[in-house]
């Protein structure tokens, strides 16, 4: 019976693997992961949202909005800060985070003085779950103000709907 727990122990420690962020993931099949899903390398998909003129021009770019005032709210908490000042593929577009799997409803407001509030709505599936980097989570289907929308991919995991303002 010792021999057999023995077994057991060694098994267990020679199969952790630890990765280049020193999380350790533990697999008995020693780093063959335990769902096909997980080996395909799956990318927790992102939404970004882009708000032109008439012109196409992006309405923080021009000046015509401050990004500074654009907030987000998701069950009562608001969420500021939310457009991209920095990053060259994403520059002034509102980064739309925290969805989880299921129906999640986000209301936009692009001004604190503006009694204007637009309802975002992302439908979301849960792909798979890695205990080192968390729930990765696929964009079905998007509803601005109720009206279903069309995503244009960006690069890996990222999804951009353009409104016109």
């Amino acid at each position: 019976m010792k021999r057999l727990a023995l077994v057991g122990i060694i098994l267990l420690f020679s199969s952790c693997i630890e990765d280049e962020g020193g999380c350790v993931r533990v697999s008995p099949f020693g780093g063959v992961p335990f769902t096909s899903k997980a080996s395909k390398g799956i990318i927790n998909e992102q939404l970004l949202l882009e708000y032109i003129d008439t012109d196409g021009e992006n309405i923080f770019e021009n000046g015509s909005y401050d990004p500074d005032g654009v907030t987000l709210n998701k069950n009562g908490e608001l969420y500021t800060d939310v457009v991209d000042l920095y990053n060259e593929e994403t520059k002034y577009l509102i980064w739309v985070g925290g969805y989880s799997e299921g129906k999640n409803l986000f209301a936009v407001s692009l001004a604190p003085t503006s009694s204007r509030i637009d309802h975002l709505t992302v439908y979301a599936t849960l792909l798979d779950f890695d205990g080192c980097t968390g729930p990765s989570v696929a964009i079905d289907s998007v509803f601005y103000n109720e009206e279903k929308q069309t995503l244009k991919k960006l690069s890996a995991g990222l999804k951009k709907l353009t409104l016109t303002q």
